[in-house]
């Protein structure tokens, strides 16, 4: 009844736009959708169902669509991302119209509707990481649930894809790892959009559903995952001097230990070499080393392709083995224009967060999460940060409601 309830609200006529981004945003973050991956299916096909569900919802919200502050912001660093693309491509690439279109369309949505579409794709995250976890306990404990194997991405050290349908898990014999993806194409994709979803709701694991999402981002061993989430634990106790004092030393501690003490399980140990800084292959599994490398040699003595870049595309062309993260960006757009693009966004959150504390946080977070991607923007950026910081304004809100009503009630019976 419950659920059939749950249904019928993603139907109601308010929510039928957000509903529709809801599965434009899916186009962008399932692995069946990106057609770099030996997962997806009929490349192009998808293309199709983004541009219709992109008419149906402008049509939808046709006479409805007021501009207001943050609204207009967020076209402008759309517009100015969509120039940066579409001319500083390496050899004339063809620019992502369709992806522009999402983005714009996100500015269409009133706060209701980003309030439900964030707590929709939340839902669905729930769902993943609940048969995610099913599925790794099965690959790992052995529950003989049954699978298929494909290549990742393309045959490289050994890595596959573990196909649950349901979901998917990175293995690679060579770096002993077994890391849970979800629906998504990588394992720290999936564990840093967790992440973002936890930080907005203050790491409440009173909630089940946190609870899911806590053991789903962990099977994902993904440092920066963890590192976004120490982050956020640091941030909110910088004024608790003792706690945050403590807390640095439980983490360097238990750090040390965990890194030093000898555990002879694949999935573990693999782990451990991850965050090992001795290791010379420490960041190579996680941002490649070599992207560093490449930065200072090629730009470093030349100012106007450090602040210009390459262009778009430039990175990949070479195929230099580089990793998704911020200095992939800073080769293909230069400085100039990760900072027009993503700085830009950053103060539109700021400022959009402004007065709720965890709102603020979250924009920090988000900030610093940038150096371990190279999305610049994408539908699912806009639903966990703009989106994210909707829900924590709607939580405040209604605490202070709550709060209000109490102290009016108090004031009549006196």
């Amino acid at each position: 009844m419950m659920l059939i309830k749950k249904i019928a609200l993603c139907l109601k006529k308010d929510n039928l736009a957000a509903l529709m981004y809801f599965f434009v945003s899916l186009i962008h973050y399932m692995a069946i959708f990106k057609s770099d991956t030996t997962l997806s299916g009929r490349v192009g096909f998808h293309s199709y169902i983004g541009l219709f569900l992109c008419l149906c919802i402008f049509f939808v919200k046709l006479g409805k669509i007021k501009f207001d502050g943050i609204r207009i912001k967020l076209l402008i660093v759309i517009f100015l991302f969509a120039l940066i693309i579409s001319f500083n491509s390496f050899k004339g690439g063809v620019p992502p119209f369709l992806l522009f279109i999402y983005l714009i369309e996100f500015t269409f949505l009133d706060n209701k509707e980003w309030l439900f579409l964030y707590k929709l794709f939340r839902v669905f995250l729930v769902i993943q990481c609940a048969f995610g976890i099913v599925c790794y306990l099965s690959y790992t404990i052995g529950f003989g649930i049954p699978y298929e194997i494909n290549e990742y991405y393309e045959p490289q050290n050994n890595a596959l894809y573990v196909n649950y349908k349901v979901s998917y898990i990175y293995s690679c014999a060579k770096e002993n790892a077994i890391r849970l993806c979800g629906l998504a194409s990588e394992p720290g994709y999936f564990g840093k959009t967790i992440a973002f979803f936890l930080i907005a709701d203050k790491f409440n694991l009173k909630r089940i559903s946190n609870i899911i999402l806590f053991i789903g981002m962990w099977f994902t061993w993904s440092f920066a995952a963890f590192l976004l989430c120490l982050l956020y634990f640091a941030i909110i106790n910088y004024k608790k001097k003792l706690a945050l004092v403590l807390s640095v030393v439980m983490v360097v501690s238990t750090y040390f230990l965990f890194v030093n003490i000898k555990i002879d399980d694949p999935v573990v140990s693999s782990f451990q070499e991850r965050l090992d800084f001795n290791n010379n292959t420490n960041f190579e599994n996680s941002r490649s080393s070599e992207d560093l490398l490449i930065i200072f040699e090629k730009q470093k003595n030349n100012l106007e392709d450090f602040m210009l870049g390459y262009g778009g595309g430039y990175s990949n062309s070479k195929n230099t083995g580089l990793s998704s993260s911020l200095i992939k960006l800073i080769i293909d757009y230069g400085l100039l224009g990760v900072l027009s693009t993503i700085g830009i966004l950053f103060f539109i959150a700021y400022f959009y967060a402004k007065r709720y504390s965890l709102a603020l946080v979250l924009c920090f977070v988000w900030l610093v999460s940038r150096y371990f991607t190279a999305e610049m923007f994408v539908p699912l950026v806009f639903v966990y940060l703009i989106g994210g910081i909707t829900y924590i304004k709607s939580q405040d809100y209604t605490l202070n409601a709550n709060i209000l009503h109490h102290n009016s009630m108090c004031h009549l019976q006196k």
